[in-house]
């Protein structure tokens, strides 16, 4: 400006500098942190993928194996036993030690 001298401006020029490198650290650490936010979101989603298809091939699995089951015991009966015949599944009887453990659990 008028009537400033030379060292004036160079300190504006050199406070203008440190002001520009300020910002762009500060906008470098925000674009840091929004990319590994980004990361572990598409980590997640794969997570979730891969945990959706091992639960359907699990299921497929049960399915297979249920009709297999099924078919063998209407194939023979006499050698499939107890499977073709459907029955509650038998409860423990309740021991003294038992007895004695239920109310620490509840």
């Amino acid at each position: 400006m008028i009537g400033e001298s030379r060292t004036d401006r160079g300190k504006e020029e050199g406070a203008a500098l440190l002001t520009v490198l300020l910002l762009v650290a500060v906008i470098s650490v925000l674009a840091m942190s929004a990319l590994d936010k980004l990361t572990i979101a598409t980590r997640l989603a794969g997570n979730m993928s891969a945990m959706d298809q091992s639960r359907a091939y699990a299921q497929a699995g049960e399915l297979v194996a249920a009709s297999r089951i099924a078919s063998i015991a209407q194939a023979s009966p006499g050698r499939t036993g107890s499977i073709a015949i459907p029955s509650r599944c038998p409860v423990a009887r309740k021991t003294k030690a038992m007895m004695a453990i239920a109310p620490a659990i509840r």
